[in-house]
């Protein structure tokens, strides 16, 4: 841009002189700009409008900072805008220049530097004439240019801030204070502080900043590089994506030609053995028509004799037709068709058994975790028990990832590989192996067939400590320099509290014996299959995992932690979702909520709805994000929250939940009356004051029960854990509010095409209701005991 160019000092003005959020010039009465850690600045008046909480958060970046008492003076005051203010106003010819040194309101035309004013022709003149003004500088407006180098000759002179030294200008810089003082501050209150000429500090402060930005500077040279990482990264993603949907379909095309040729096939089956059947049947159909018209004819045949009553004639061809009746009625005739009816197709065994090998045909690879944030963990052999890595998977934000991968280690001595074997995934996203008894060695951890690392890296010799090391950490090269730096490794310990023994692999490659030690494993809890009570357990070693029992003749069941959350691209148009998409609400102000908790499933601030299409426009709810296919056995559960607003003057429905296939889901604002599916449903009865909780398959009412009084005002929370298992085709409906008591078991469900689950709250108008999904992590506990 040319910084001649008007533009330019209007793009100044817009980016520094304006506040970012009522876009009003900064000016010293009412909107002093307050420069906040982030180099943000807003004025003071907006500053006091968004504090919330004794905190203020940044309109353009969103970091909040917090304001203790709500003062806003921790936030300093960027006088340097009023410099930048004057010479945009100059620049720009504003209508408010005006001089500055008499009261004549006249046209600036002059700004002397010494006086930091505006002047007027008269004012100038007086510069020239007066002798104790003569020393001052003086420049024109009309000969100045625009120019970013001439915004110092707009500099305003800073006074003193204490009271009555006010006109004193602040020439020393107290180091002791961090601060600007006048001569008198310096005589009276700063004799004995480290005081130095502020042009020198000036000085000093302005050289290494700029050091500091043109070091800072080259970042986006890294930065630069590290896009360009990214962007090859979200073009590989494109590639494989094509190549993977190109892969996908091309073993389809084959699947279902191979089905389609069956089909063929068993058609042709169908028809010859139908063809065959007709055949024989036709036949037979033949047969006896030709012994009917016999019948008929013999029978015609004699009363065409009799009609004559010629005695003689007829008794002559008597025996003849006597003999024709006997044996016709001598045949022997077949009771039964000679092929039945009977021709079908049995698809049904094949189906559920293809289902499930369908359900099960190729897989997705792909992983979300970030090598950097990888955690690799070294516990060394002991008396007690062997040695072992473990490795905890992060995505960049550092969440466990449970993920279920196929990680394959490989271990190498002295440049020679000694054994390759596959890691023991165990419970929250963390594997393991049993580390041979080689001593140091080199370790290579890989995934989806050696196509992406996870770690490589060498493992020490045991002596006698607990090793943990990770991939993260500085370079070598400022390792050693923090290293040889006056501060011992011993005092960098005990300041943050760690053990001077623990290891990490920031000091291996140093051979050093101390480092601070990062922090252990989690404990995790783990779904405990034998007790009935949540309980936190050590997570087991390979060489701790049960057993099965003596004399078991059914494999122990693997029922796993549904992972859907609730699909907001398919919520009803009158109902609201929390932020994290695991909250549904059936009205937009609920009472339900603490006024003191500030959590995503807040509703007055923290739902959503869709922007987009709603797929939903007559169920009241939502759907879950995947639904539940052969051949999986998962476990979920709900929190329902709900208040009556006053005494009820007929039913309603509060909830439900339900199991139903795609195409019926919204042919109604329930699923219960559908006969393929099944859904757990509360009712408010107004007759007798209950909630009655009520069990629908097949189209029906199956059971029912009260659970509590629906009275006004009262408020109930109830948690519904429910276990759906596709091979035994069961739903298990679970009340873990009341001791975890087993309710009801569906059976003769078809899961055989997938079925979604569904979320529905009603009538806002009437109740309040908090429905709340607890699945994946969220679920610390599956009641393996009542899932039978």
């Amino acid at each position: 841009m040319d910084p001649t160019d008007k533009s330019y000092v209007q793009k100044l003005k817009e980016r520094f002189l304006e506040c970012p959020v009522c876009y009003e010039e900064f000016s010293q009465k009412g909107r002093l700009p307050r420069v906040l850690p982030c180099l943000h600045t807003h004025c003071d008046t907006c500053l006091k409008s968004i504090i919330k909480d004794a905190s203020v958060t940044c309109t353009l970046c969103q970091k909040t900072y917090p304001v203790p008492d709500e003062n806003l003076g921790i936030f300093p005051t960027d006088y340097t805008r009023k410099d930048l203010q004057d010479f945009v106003r100059a620049s720009l010819r504003r209508p408010d220049l005006v001089c500055e040194g008499c009261g004549s309101n006249d046209v600036a035309k002059y700004r002397c530097t010494t006086c930091s004013h505006f002047l007027c022709d008269a004012c100038r003149d007086a510069h020239q004439r007066l002798v104790f003004l003569q020393g001052h500088e003086v420049f024109s407006l009309d000969e100045e240019q625009s120019l970013e180098e001439n915004i110092s000759k707009f500099t305003h002179q800073a006074f003193c801030y204490t009271q009555g030294h006010e006109r004193e200008a602040m020439h020393y810089y107290c180091t002791s204070c961090d601060k600007s003082i006048c001569t008198r501050c310096f005589l009276i209150h700063h004799k004995t502080h480290a005081v130095e000429d502020i042009q020198e500090v000036y000085n000093t402060k302005k050289t290494k900043l700029q050091e500091e930005a043109q070091t800072l500077h080259r970042r986006i040279a890294e930065c630069s590089n590290i896009r360009t990482k990214v962007k090859q990264a979200k073009e590989g993603v494109d590639n494989n994506m094509s190549k993977s949907v190109e892969e996908l379909n091309a073993t389809f095309k084959t699947l279902i030609q191979l089905l389609t040729r069956r089909k063929e096939d068993l058609m042709t089956e169908l028809n010859v053995a139908a063809l065959r059947k007709k055949e024989v049947l036709e036949h037979q159909d033949e047969s006896l028509d030709i012994i009917v018209k016999s019948i008929e004819n013999c029978c015609d045949f004699l009363h065409q004799s009799l009609t004559s009553n010629n005695q003689p004639a007829f008794l002559k061809i008597a025996p003849v037709i006597a003999r024709r009746f006997s044996y016709l009625q001598s045949l022997d005739l077949d009771k039964e068709p000679f092929e039945s009816s009977f021709l079908s197709f049995n698809g049904l065994n094949i189906g559920l058994k293809f289902g499930t090998f369908i359900q099960s045909l190729g897989n997705v690879e792909s992983s979300a975790f970030y090598r950097p944030k990888t955690r690799v963990h070294a516990e060394p052999v002991t008396s007690d028990s062997p040695g072992k890595i473990i490795i905890e998977l992060q995505n960049y934000e550092g969440k466990l990832l449970d993920e279920h991968l196929e990680i394959e280690a490989t271990v190498s001595k002295d440049g020679e590989i000694h054994s390759k074997t596959s890691l023991a995934h165990r419970d929250g996203g963390t594997y393991e192996m049993i580390l041979p008894a080689l001593g140091s060695c080199e370790l290579c951890l890989k995934t989806f067939d050696d196509r992406m690392p996870v770690w490589e890296g060498r493992v020490p010799k045991s002596n006698g400590y607990q090793v943990t090391f990770s991939r993260t950490g500085p370079p070598a090269a400022s390792r050693r320099q923090r290293r040889s730096s006056d501060t011992s490794v011993e005092q960098v310990s005990s300041s943050l509290g760690r053990k001077p023994h623990m290891k990490t692999i920031d000091d291996l490659d140093l051979e050093s014996p101390r480092g601070p030690e990062r922090p252990p494993l989690p404990k995790v809890e783990l779904l405990n299959r034998d007790c009935g009570r949540n309980e936190v357990h050590s997570l087991p070693t390979i060489n701790q995992v049960p057993e099965p029992a003596t004399g078991s003749s059914r494999p122990e069941r693997s029922i796993t932690r549904a992972t859907f959350h609730l699909d907001e691209t398919t919520l009803h148009k009158s109902r609201l979702l929390s932020k994290d998409r695991k909250n549904l609400f059936n009205r937009k102000q609920t009472r339900l909520q603490p006024e003191d908790e500030h959590d995503e499933r807040k509703p007055n601030h923290a739902t959503v709805r869709s922007r987009r299409e709603h797929k939903l426009q007559r169920y009241q709810g939502v759907k879950s994000s995947s639904q539940i296919i052969l051949p999986e056995d998962v476990y979920f559960e709900v929190d329902i929250s709900y208040q009556f607003d006053h005494n009820l003057a007929n039913d309603v429905t509060i909830f439900e939940i339900g199991f139903a296939h795609d195409s019926v889901v919204d042919s109604s604002d329930t699923v219960a009356n559908d006969k393929h599916s099944c859904s757990i449903a509360a009712h408010a009865c107004s007759n007798d004051g209950t909630v009655r909780l009520g069990f629908r398959g097949n189209g029906k009412l199956i059971s029912s029960q009260t659970i509590q009084a629906g009275t006004s005002g009262s408020c109930h929370v109830m948690t519904l854990g429910l276990n759906a298992d596709t091979q035994n085709q069961s739903v298990i409906v679970l009340d873990k509010s009341r001791d975890m008591v087993s309710l009801f078991k569906f059976t003769n469900q078809d899961f055989r095409a997938g079925i979604w689950p569904v979320f529905g709250v009603f009538n806002p108008q009437k109740v309040d209701v908090v429905l709340s999904l607890k699945s994946g992590t969220d679920v610390t506990y599956i009641p393996f005991h009542l899932l039978k």
